[in-house]
Order: C-alpha cells, then structure tokens, then sequence
C-alpha cells in the first residue's frame, strides 16, 4: 500500500511521472526474446521456478541444496523429452526470467487427478506421448517483474502457435488458487469462525464458490482469482475444482483444471496449409511483447 501511497505523490508532485513509469517498463519489455530451452539453461531454470514457487517449496519440508537436486533432475528428464517447439524460455537480455513446459500426450481432462499423478511426480514417464493428439502444461514460471504479464503472454502465445501447427485436440493444465486462503479467512470472519475448524466439505464448499467469483476489470468480468485471471486472458476456461492437488497453503492445497481452446477455426484447423501459416504467424508475433500486450489487452 506504502509503494501506491508514493506512487500518488510523486505523480501529484511531476504530471510526467506515470509518463516516464510506462516508459520505463515498455523499454523493459522491449528486452524480453523467447527462445527454445536448453540443457545447459537446467540451473536457470530451476532457479526461477524456486523463485517463483518459493511459497509452494516451503511447504516441501526440503533444504534449498535438495530442492535444486530434486529439480534439476526432474527438468533435465523432462528436456530431454519433450524437444524445442514446447520448451520455450523467455529471457530479458541473455537472462532467463521465464519458460513454459507442455507434454503431449494421449491423456485427457478426464484422466486427470492430481499434478503428481498426471507427471509421474514431475518425471513425464508415462505421460509423454509423442504421437499425442493433447497437450498437457506441465509448469509455467515466472520472475515478478515490470514486464511480466507482457512475458507471460509470450510464452502462453508460442505455445498456442504450437498447438495450431501440429494439430492439438485438447490442451489443458492445473491452475493454483493463490487467493482462496485470504478469501476464505475473511467468510470466516465475518461468520464469527475460524478457518481451522472447517470441515473438509465445508472448505469444498468454499473452494467451489470461489471459483465463480468475479470482478470487473476494463469493463469486462475476469475471475477473481489473480492468477485464473492471467489465464482467462488468454482464452482459458476452468473445468472443474481439484482437491488436494497441490501442497499449497494459500490455495488451501485445491487446484483448478484448466483447458485452452485452440483458437483457429475447425474448417481453418482442417486444412494444414492454413494451418501452417496461423501457427508460423503467431508464432512470430509470440516474440513482440508490444503485440503481445495488444492480443491480450487487460
């Protein structure tokens, strides 16, 4: 709130400092590329991904150097699987501030429990099918920054000109719910309750009425969740509600499946040379964050 406050003065005090703010982070995004991942990017990315999910690592009970262990191994695996078209990894200058994983596969929302069950524990073994007709997201991290929404954008778009190109049915992926803790506490409260003293169908309860709460952004309903948001805006619907499918206190360890339409039409999808020139297209508009920032506006 402190940093809002200042923000309020400084721009009472200069008419050009929310100017010079929005040209600050447009330089900022201007630095951001996307490139395919590679073995030797594996501390990289670990790095980012304990950044990113440092909440989520605590509740693992592992010290850092196990953690790093853990993971690098686990996306060393999954790099060697998965090949360049569905790793990318976007950098801010020659560093790495973000990438995204997707597995093709034969599974469906339909087979999906848990991010453990569906990953083999995050090793792909059994999830991996290269001849897959669906796309399951594995993970997406990424470094808080000025320009993160414009990277994460990016990243969802190449993926998206993937899923053109090669033909996918169906792509979906589990989201966390990092506000229904917060949520939850203050129904609590204003029920004269403590959340410890829920019941587990008292808390799905909960859990499920968040998921149709809304607010209006723009003009336009977004979910109010921050983090379904981010994925509403780039065409995401969710299928259902996850129980136990995270260990994840703000989400009060619930998930949501989440699926992502391929956006070219079906008479379009069926003839490869349109097909072709939709995915090569966006995948070249994936590496503007400028046209990035205009195909998924706020």
């Amino acid at each position: 709130m402190r940093r809002f406050d200042q923000q309020g003065i400084e721009e009472k005090r200069d008419p050009f400092a929310r100017v010079r703010r929005w040209a600050d982070s447009l330089r900022h995004a201007n630095r951001l590329r996307l490139r395919p991942a590679r073995l030797s990017d594996v501390p990289d990315l670990v790095e980012v991904d304990l950044r990113a999910f440092h909440h989520v690592y605590r509740e693992y009970g592992k010290s850092p150097e196990e953690l790093r262990a853990m993971l690098s191994a686990s996306f060393e695996k999954r790099l060697s699987r998965l090949g360049p078209d569905w790793t990318p990894v976007l950098c801010d200058g020659d560093r790495v501030v973000g990438f995204l994983m997707g597995c093709r596969t034969s599974r469906s929302t339909a087979d999906f429990r848990t991010w453990d069950e569906m990953t083999d524990a995050g090793t792909l073994e059994s999830t991996y099918d290269p001849d897959g007709r669906n796309l399951y997201i594995v993970t997406l991290s990424m470094l808080p920054s000025a320009a993160s929404r414009a990277g994460q954008n990016m990243l969802f778009a190449n993926q998206i000109s993937a899923i053109i190109r090669y033909d996918i049915t169906e792509v979906f992926f589990e989201s966390r719910l990092p506000g229904l803790r917060a949520w939850t506490v203050r129904q609590c409260r204003r029920d004269g309750r403590r959340i410890a003293d829920l019941t587990s169908a008292e808390l799905h309860a909960h859990a499920e009425t968040y998921l149709t709460l809304t607010r209006t952004v723009n003009g336009r309903e977004v979910p109010q969740d921050h983090l379904l948001a981010i994925y509403h805006r780039v065409g995401a619907r969710v299928v259902r509600l996850i129980e136990n499918g995270y260990q994840d206190g703000q989400s009060l360890n619930f998930g949501a499946l989440c699926v992502l339409p391929n956006p070219m039409p079906d008479w379009a999808q069926r003839k490869p040379p349109l097909r072709a020139l939709g995915g090569r297209g966006l995948g070249l508009a994936s590496r503007s964050p400028l046209l990035m920032r205009k195909a998924f506006p706020d």
